[in-house]
């Protein structure tokens, strides 16, 4: 590049200074708000009975899995010891409306294998049921979420 060498570098420089501004944009954090908000708060946007519901849990598996739980943050509901018949497991729990929980099973054989799981919270006309289908091992979510309203 022929020119004259202070053209040279004021145009390198001007480039430079194209790139680091939205670099720094990009980089810096955001502002803090005010430490006074704008409108009141009146509280969490959920209702306010946000209690767990008193319901029956219920798995169908067919055939019967090696192993098989329902838990919810880890806590077991359901497992294999709940067994009511073969295939058929069935628990009284609480269960918070809104919540997910995490279903397992294992079998032995890589063939399909299908589940149902099924809540019924006392006091309402709902009921959450999902079916899933799995080979060797299963481990999916289902979403309770329960309208307190009668």
């Amino acid at each position: 590049m022929k020119g004259n060498p202070l053209l040279r570098l004021s145009l390198v420089l001007l480039l430079l200074a194209a790139v680091l501004v939205p670099v720094c944009i990009l980089t810096t954090p955001p502002r803090k708000p005010s430490l006074t908000p704008a409108t009141p708060q009146h509280g969490p946007s959920k209702p306010a009975t946000m209690k767990p519901l008193p319901g029956r849990l219920l798995l169908h598996a067919a055939p019967s899995p090696l192993r098989c739980s329902v838990t919810l943050q880890g806590k077991p509901l359901l497992t294999e010891r709940n067994l009511l018949a073969p295939g058929e497991y069935g628990a009284d729990v609480r269960i918070p409306p809104d919540a997910d929980l995490l279903v397992t099973a294992e079998w032995t054989d890589g063939t399909p294998h299908a589940v149902l799981v099924e809540f019924f919270p006392e006091g309402t006309g709902t009921l959450t049921t999902k079916s899933y289908w799995a080979k060797r091992s299963l481990e999916d979510t289902l979403s309770v979420t329960v309208s307190t309203a009668p």
